[in-house]
């Protein structure tokens, strides 16, 4: 009795309904090494512009001879005030806003280097979004604390017009070196970390 060259019903059954199990790939996506060498040197200009304003000049009292960096900026205001000749409780209240924005400046640039820490590690949009604000933020105090001393210098020449005749502003306040390259490092940051939004991390492509 000849073999059948069909194989039986069931064993065709079989194969039909025998579930297709499918691999899933789960890839792990490819890391950004632009968006990371980009964070990455945002991160080191946003340290060199705190390290600008805490230990550089920000700005010159000319007629006390003096330039003052942030560790001087209490001695500064002390002087004003134990000094009596002329009235400098305008310029004082003007240098305490200053010193707030400075301490402003310093935690908006702790926080932005952590958040850049942490985007090195995950390289994640929306703290990449959140770092990006806070940089904004940190870049406006320089150049609001350069508004203030240019201000602040031409309320003071103002006051002692009444007793010197015309005075001029630079003479008496003007801003540092410290300052200025701080805002320089802080713009170039905030715009890398701009730049970096467009780099995300994708997964590999399988054919």
């Amino acid at each position: 009795m000849k073999a059948s060259n069909h194989p039986p019903h069931e064993f065709e059954q079989q194969f039909k309904d025998q579930p297709l199990h499918r691999r899933n790939f789960n890839a792990k996506k490819r890391r950004s090494w632009v968006s990371f060498i980009l964070t990455l040197i945002a991160l080191v200009l946003s340290a060199i512009s705190a390290y600008h304003i805490f230990y550089k000049t920000l700005f010159r009292l000319e007629f006390l001879g003096q330039s003052v960096n942030y560790q001087q900026f209490k001695e500064t205001i002390h002087q004003l005030t134990n000094q009596a000749t002329i009235d400098t409780s305008q310029l004082e209240h003007n240098l305490n806003i200053l010193l707030t924005m400075i301490h402003v400046f310093f935690i908006l640039v702790f926080i932005n280097i952590v958040l850049a820490i942490l985007t090195l590690v995950f390289n994640r949009t929306l703290i990449k979004l959140l770092n990006l604000i806070l940089a904004i933020c940190a870049t406006l105090i320089p150049v609001a604390i350069l508004y203030v001393i240019r201000e602040a210098a031409k309320a003071f020449a103002e006051k002692l017009s009444q007793y010197l005749g015309h005075v001029d502003a630079a003479a008496l306040l003007s801003e540092a070196n410290g300052l200025h390259n701080a805002i320089i490092c802080s713009c170039i940051a905030t715009s890398l970390y701009f730049i970096s939004l467009f780099f995300r991390n994708r997964r590999p492509k399988f054919k």
